[in-house]
């Protein structure tokens, strides 16, 4: 880790690493001492010089002999190691995309970038009409959650940005001689003030903690990149169809936090209520920040030029409006200067807006922005839009409106049913409501539904009052005429009556006319993927579910859940059952003739559906591809996405690339005979993955193995990491919890496991297979992401790592495991024609050959401490254990750059 080296240099990747390894060896030094630094250092070699088992196994017995304060304080330096490599490793991308930007033209736009989805349409045959009608439908809708996935503290973050921003500085080769020792002394006391800031936090975070840290992203690189993004699809526009567009809010962000209540009892109706608020405060202090912007570069003189009429009435009708006198909206230096009168007008009404003396809303807002650009394109001054800040706004309005993020609400439909039940009973209209079968519970909805004069009564429990409470807020959003809530999200959809139950305890919540937000269910473990298709036609040709669709002019999303499928039936099968399902509700809603969008609850790992957006976008059959894409934004996935602004905008370009690719041209999808192979392969590769954990002993050798019980008491988020109180078993334990612990001790075995037993078997069956598979891999993009996926987090794992947590368990799992890596290792080389996995993408390759030694040092350390944990029954001791597992956990994320 510390080459101590004193000549620093940050011209490369690698010489950045080394350098900010020295610079970290300085603070160790100056904070532990000496000593301390040696200890690290010593680790460090013996990991790097490490051939086999017998020298980890050396490695970890000499740990042993630490003692946990010095194990605290190693683990601590390997950590903000890898927060400063993983900081060096984001900035060289950064690096690589402003180099490829510089050498972009319009005959070779970047890959994957808006321009190049608009010339590759153009270029076969797409006419500017058709274009803009595919452009005018997009709608893509990236939805943050609190998903308890971020291990790293915002304090940590900032950090780590500091950090950033000196490397770009340290990087300029013209900067002088002292302004670089300068900066290399300020790089110098940020990484020492990481060194003394706690990894991990104190207290576990609260609903209202998650919210700020929501609008943390979303008022800062997200708010700044939108704009960016519209404006690059307009340019693209012009370049190659030579006609301008003002493009419509292709993007729109939701986010889950503070109204994600499924399994996550300290979100309630009230703070609800208070997360909607904080989001529509947050963009209203941006607007009135910006339009002071947009007044202060708007000194066009009407003695200069003249402006029209319609400006210039408009000023009058905002005077009137907001009662006041002319000297009141002007000072004396802009008498002349109508349209600086007009943002005066518009800044007060923001004002009273956010005051809630006076009603303001976005489309009003809107109509006063386009005002101002009529005003400046009429008098010949279109380029003061174009490049000032008035466009960046008029594109943030369309994008935000006036919330910064519309608030979904997601319960779980047993909390539905039971509020449902305990109704009914207690207004005697159903005694036994959630004992009834599923065509008994449909009459019982539709006879409610049918009704107009019933009235609901009596003393709930508090359960009940809190989930009719939320049924409640939803009224008195909705009919206060304000935007700041998206759907309505029905976790384990399983039943057409789960779809109806909302609809009723809307009726019994007070609501009046039709639900007002889209109900959406969520199909998420193997059995419903398989239903979705005959439980989809139920739904929608259900006479009260229908009317309800009509409300919602006929359009109708989906939500898949990629965590829970994998959980329940391993990576392959949870793969093509979504790609089969995705297919098929197509299917259904085309055949209904309804508009449809597929909402994709993709985690951050592999193993919980993650890998990259816009070539997971293109892997769907093209019969799902509707113009209109929501997918979740989790934990880690946020920070690295989002902490620096460049990083989001490629990210969101490269979305935004696949969808229009996606409406716009052909891609093969899976012939009806592939399909159903691949069917077979998952079949095969779920009751392997299921005779794993089924087996008799596995659930306890996971528990004992893995730090699955301190992952449980880590306070990275308000949300338990059991379902609703529930005991530490398979069932009840969520994926996020089960992919991380898998994570943590490098098997990453949710990513591949039962692959390769599928593809053995057939490759045994069928000699022609290979070839066939072969010839699949580099033809159809879905099949070519699920092996590629595979193999980058086999990459990750590291088996001879892992065995050092299963040594003391007196279990063969861990051969088992080994035995199915060894499986999928070969197949997945002989479908790639590789001779070593990931020889397809060396840059991954390598980073993951640098980080080994110095994550394995962190494994051994963590396997030490859990040793020690299951020794002792000192409470005390246990406690200070805890402590340092919790560290090895945060720092081993770091270094995995990756949580659950």
């Amino acid at each position: 880790m510390m080459e101590l080296n004193s000549h620093l240099s940050f011209s490369s990747l690698n010489e950045s690493i080394e350098s900010l390894a020295y610079l970290l060896g300085e603070s160790i030094e100056k904070i532990y001492g000496q000593s301390l630094l040696n200890k690290v250092e010593t680790l460090r070699l013996c990991c790097r010089s490490a051939k086999n088992e017998k020298d980890l196994i050396e490695i970890k017995q000499a740990l042993s002999q630490y003692s946990l304060s010095e194990l605290k304080n190693i683990i601590h330096c390997f950590g903000i190691f890898f927060l400063l490599s993983n900081q060096s490793e984001q900035c060289e991308i950064i690096k690589i995309k402003r180099r490829r930007k510089a050498l972009e033209s319009k005959e070779a736009p970047r890959a994957e970038s808006i321009a190049e989805a608009i010339k590759s349409l153009t270029q076969s045959g797409v006419d500017a009409a058709t274009l803009k009608f595919l452009l005018d439908e997009l709608k893509v809708i990236p939805t943050i959650t609190a998903h308890p996935t971020e291990a790293r503290r915002r304090s940590v973050l900032l950090k780590q940005l500091k950090v950033a921003e000196i490397l770009f500085d340290l990087a300029n080769e013209s900067i002088g001689e002292l302004q670089r020792k300068d900066l290399t002394e300020s790089l110098r006391a940020t990484i020492l003030g990481l060194l003394v800031t706690d990894d991990v936090r104190a207290k576990r975070l609260s609903v209202q903690d998650e919210v700020e840290n929501g609008i943390f992203f979303l008022a800062g690189s997200i708010l700044e990149i939108v704009p960016e993004i519209m404006a690059d699809l307009a340019k693209s526009y012009l370049l190659y169809l030579n006609e301008s567009l003002l493009p419509q809010a292709i993007l729109r962000y939701r986010s889950w936090i503070g109204g994600d209540r499924d399994g996550n009892p300290n979100v309630t109706a009230a703070l609800t209520k208070e997360a909607v608020a904080a989001h529509h405060l947050a963009i209203l202090a941006h607007y009135q920040k910006t339009i002071r912007i947009v007044r202060n570069e708007l000194s066009i003189s009407t003695r200069k030029i003249k402006l029209p009429a319609a400006l210039l009435s408009s000023v009058k009708d905002d005077r009137t409006a907001l009662n006041l006198e002319q000297d009141l909206l002007v000072d004396d230096h802009q008498v002349f200067e109508p349209l600086r009168e007009k943002c005066e007008g518009i800044s007060l009404k923001l004002e009273a807006e956010a005051a809630n003396t006076r009603p303001y809303l976005e489309n009003e807002f809107l109509k006063d922005l386009l005002i101002l650009k009529d005003a400046l394109c009429s008098a010949n001054l279109a380029s003061l839009v174009e490049y000032g800040t008035l466009s960046k706004l008029i594109y943030q309005v369309q994008a935000f409106g006036f919330s910064l993020a519309d608030l979904d609400l997601r319960q779980h439909s047993k909390v539905h049913q039971a509020c449902l039940d305990e109704v009914l009973r207690v207004n005697a209209l159903c005694l036994n409501y959630s004992e009834l079968d599923e065509t008994s519970k449909v009459q019982v909805l539709h006879s409610i539904m049918s009704r107009q004069d019933l009235r609901f009564s009596g003393d709930f429990s508090s359960e009940t009052t809190e989930t009719l409470a939320v049924f409640k807020l939803i009224s008195e959003i909705s009919s206060a005429g304000r935007s700041g809530l998206g759907a309505y999200v029905i976790s384990m959809t399983h039943t057409l009556s789960d779809m109806l139950e909302p609809l009723v305890l809307w009726k019994i919540g007070g609501g009046s006319g039709a639900f007002p937000l889209d109900l959406s269910p969520l199909f998420e473990t193997i059995e419903d993927l398989e239903g979705s298709k005959q439980l989809l036609t139920a739904i929608v040709c259900d006479p009260y579910y229908r009317a309800q669709l009509e409300s919602r002019q006929l359009f109708q999303e989906i939500m898949l859940g990629y965590s829970d499928s994998n959980k329940d039936g391993g990576y392959a099968s949870a793969n093509v059952l979504l790609y089969e399902s995705q297919l098929q509700i197509a299917q259904v809603c085309r055949a209904h003739k309804i508009k449809f969008q597929i909402f994709h609850g993709r985690g951050g790992s592999v193993g919980r559906g993650g890998g990259r957006a816009g070539r997971a976008i293109l892997s769907g059959p093209p019969e799902s591809h509707s113009g209109k894409v929501r997918f979740t934004e989790q934990g880690e996935v946020i920070s690295f996405r989002y902490s620096m602004p460049e990083l989001g905008h490629r990210h969101l370009e490269q979305i935004i690339s696949a969808v229009i690719l996606s409406v716009g041209s052909t891609h093969p999808s899976l012939a009806e005979n592939e399909l159903l192979e691949l069917k077979e392969l998952a079949e095969v590769a779920r009751l392997k993955y299921r005779s794993l954990i089924d087996s008799q002993g596995f659930w306890e050798w996971y528990v004992d193995i893995t730090p699955i019980k301190f992952i449980s008491s880590l306070p990275i988020a308000s949300r338990p990491v059991m379902r609703a109180g529930a005991n530490l078993e398979f069932e009840n334990l969520r994926a996020i919890p089960w992919v991380f612990s898998w994570t943590q001790t490098r098997y990453n075995a949710p990513s591949w496991y039962g692959l390769g037993t599928a593809l053995d078997d057939l490759f045994c069956k069928d000699s022609s297979a290979v070839q066939r598979l072969h010839q699949l891999y580099k033809q159809k993009v879905f099949f070519q992401s699920l092996i590629d996926n595979a193999q980058q987090e086999m990459a990750r794992a590291r088996l001879v790592i892992a065995k050092q947590y299963s040594l003391n368990s007196g279990s063969d799992f861990h051969l088992s495991i080994e035995d199915e890596f060894t499986k999928t290792e070969r197949a997945i080389l002989q479908i790639t024609k590789q001779q070593s996995l990931l020889d397809n993408n060396p840059v991954i390759q390598k980073s993951i050959a640098r980080r080994n030694p110095y994550t394995d040092a962190l494994n051994l350390i963590q396997v030490d401490l859990l040793r020690r944990a299951r020794a002792t029954k000192d409470e005390t001791e246990l406690a200070e254990l805890r402590e340092a597992i919790h560290m090895s956990i945060s720092a081993l994320a770091a270094a995995m750059q990756t949580t659950g």
